[in-house]
């Protein structure tokens, strides 16, 4: 490279962004220039993704002045950056959604807990006390 250092690419996924800033469908065009409230967005972050190797293996397509970035040499190494970063992408997105499942399972858990401690004290002033198994 030019500069001499190798960039680190940090893959970063979020979902949920469309709710608080959603577009017109047709026209892509922001349908308010303020955000929605109370809206979740997930952010996760991932390990950063060391491309040297890459790099290295295409050294020619980093001197421009050798050879043109259209060049087969070139497009494979911007075809290598895609499948890389794409990978990782997908990685943080089955990530993140098992994380999102097991929150939701665990807060459901909870829920269930909460309701079953409720019917509980309605009954305990009665003579007789229910239990709910969960």
């Amino acid at each position: 490279m030019e500069t001499g250092k190798v960039p680190i690419i940090l893959p970063i996924y979020h979902e949920g962004t469309e709710f608080v800033m959603p577009q017109d469908p047709d026209t892509n065009a922001l349908e308010s220039g303020v955000p929605k409230v109370g809206k979740s967005v997930y952010v996760i972050v991932g390990n950063p993704l060391f491309i040297d190797d890459l790099l290295m293996g295409f050294n020619k397509c980093l001197k421009q002045d050798m050879i043109d970035s259209n060049h087969p040499i070139c497009m494979g190494l911007y075809q290598a950056l895609c499948l890389r970063i794409g990978y990782a992408m997908r990685l943080l997105r089955a990530q993140l959604r098992i994380q999102l499942n097991q929150n939701e399972t665990r807060n459901s858990m909870q829920n269930s807990q909460l309701f079953t401690d409720e019917v509980e004290a309605k009954y305990e002033d009665s003579n007789t006390t229910y239990h709910y198994a969960s």
